[in-house]
């Protein structure tokens, strides 16, 4: 089976994923896996200074397959496809594919529509497989929940602009960041690298590439 976790870039879809992850790993004897397999194709994150690459990270389907076997320590095998395939048919797997969107093409499809059948797989994307999966659309924070993000940022970085808004102030700071947790850190760490929160607002091309740019090309 297959279930995909969809939403927007910075929306916590990894984290989900990787709480799910760590969660089923810390259950030892009770998991009803017995292995579990992370892999992420995650290639830029938000930063304050923009966005940047991530570098050695999956680019495509081989990349993914050679992640996968080396995962499951198959030594040099004749067809990495058919050993991974094995090994899911052996042990109960769990495979994480973090920013599929980033990879998706139909070498990569066809391999999870073989390996469903053999496991189960969780997939985050901005846009989803469009066939095979139980979809579950991530949303952002509350209005309240995006407030308080701000204030506990803004402590952790002691930031004096930020602590002492009004809730009204800094929910409608929210509403501008579209309560997007990734886009609310930005949001304080730009502030705190020195540039005002209205300027910040009002210049959010970096944001809206990095949140949007796999969903509008694809």
């Amino acid at each position: 089976s297959v279930v995909s976790v969809i939403g927007d870039g910075g929306i916590g879809k990894t984290a989900l994923a990787l709480k799910i992850a760590y969660d089923i790993v810390d259950m030892g004897e009770n998991s009803p896996f017995e292995l579990v397999i992370w892999t992420s194709a995650k290639t830029t994150m938000l930063t304050s200074k923009g966005i940047e690459e991530i570098h050695n990270t999956i680019t495509n389907y081989t990349g993914l397959i050679d992640l996968i076997s080396d995962s499951l320590e198959v030594e040099t095998p004749k067809n990495k496809l058919d050993e991974i395939i094995e090994y899911l048919s052996l042990f109960k797997t769990l495979l994480i594919i973090d920013n599929l969107e980033t990879i998706q093409s139909e070498e990569v499809i066809s391999f999870i529509r073989e390996a469903q059948m053999k496991c189960t797989i969780l997939i985050t994307s901005r846009i989803g497989l469009g066939e095979l999966e139980y979809r579950r659309k991530l949303k952002g924070f509350s209005e309240n929940e995006s407030a308080r993000l701000i204030r506990e940022i803004a402590k952790m970085r002691n930031s004096d602009t930020l602590i002492n808004l009004p809730q009204k102030t800094l929910i409608e700071i929210s509403s501008k960041l579209y309560y997007n947790p990734l886009a609310i850190k930005w949001f304080v760490n730009t502030v705190e690298a020195g540039i005002s929160p209205s300027e910040v607002l009002n210049n959010k091309d970096d944001l809206l590439n990095f949140c949007l740019t796999n969903v509008y090309h694809k």
